[in-house]
């Protein structure tokens, strides 16, 4: 077993020792065409693709939307525009020959996700500070997903998420700001009357976005399709709910 090892061990050194056989490019190459994320993201550079092409009126708007999305990008941008037909391989092909550009899309997608307080499952939280000493807010944020089945760990990271409140009873509410909340799925797994629509007015017209937004448009082919047509940006809702409350719709009614 020993000298197994030792030798798959040397022949792993060879590998690296020979140009031939180990290319670090081709590695990361790999690793992206695999990413659940990267295949996202090239779906949404599809859409665009689609509607330049089709499109003849609307054209320029559709230009001049994609771009705003993907400022940082150019070549990304150029790429999705000139082809007659998207290739993953040329895609993660460019994008390694252009690392400010591809870390700059690192970056869009993650958001603000580095600076979150914590992970709880698939989702990301920030704790408010108590105001009183005693009773704070915990904020949820739902971050790129790259798993294989949305629905069931949404599930169980809201249960996992209400198994923790029950040894937490400083923590009184619990809150989240999300495009995600639009769909009515999700809302019916909620407290009734917890999902608040977002009162704030559109502006077609501003030059950023806001986080959910991005992530929206980043994920989402409906939304994407939406804002790149009719300059429709994504309607965010938000949630709030004592921590009792959630308590009792994750646990106490699973146990019924």
């Amino acid at each position: 077993m020993l000298i197994k090892k030792l030798w798959q061990n040397q022949n792993k050194k060879n590998m690296r020792n020979s140009p031939e056989q180990y290319n670090p490019a081709s590695e990361e190459r790999e690793k992206a065409l695999a990413n659940p994320i990267f295949k996202r993201i090239f779906g949404q550079l599809e859409t665009f693709n689609r509607l330049h092409r089709g499109s003849s009126e609307e054209k320029d708007n559709i230009d001049s939307r994609f771009q705003q999305l993907f400022s940082e990008c150019p070549s990304l941008v150029e790429y999705a525009k000139n082809s007659q037909g998207l290739n993953q391989e040329e895609l993660v092909d460019l994008l390694l020959s252009r690392p400010d550009e591809a870390e700059a899309l690192k970056r869009l997608l993650a958001g603000a996700e580095d600076e979150r307080d914590g992970r709880i499952g698939i989702f990301t939280y920030e704790l408010d500070e108590p105001i009183d000493g005693q009773n704070s807010r915990i904020v949820l944020h739902v971050p790129p997903y790259s798993g294989d089945n949305f629905k069931a760990d949404l599930t169980e990271s809201l249960t996992t998420l209400a198994e923790k409140l029950e040894n937490r009873p400083e923590i009184k509410t619990v809150a989240g700001y999300s495009w995600l909340f639009e769909n009515k799925w999700i809302e019916q797994l909620l407290p009734e009357g917890s999902v608040i629509e977002d009162e704030s007015k559109e502006d077609e017209t501003q030059e950023s976005f806001t986080g959910s937004q991005r992530a929206a448009l980043m994920f989402s082919k409906r939304a994407l399709r939406r804002y790149l047509a009719k300059g429709e940006l994504p309607k965010n809702k938000s949630v709030s709910m004592s921590s009792d409350e959630f308590i009792k719709c994750f646990l106490e009614q699973k146990d019924v």
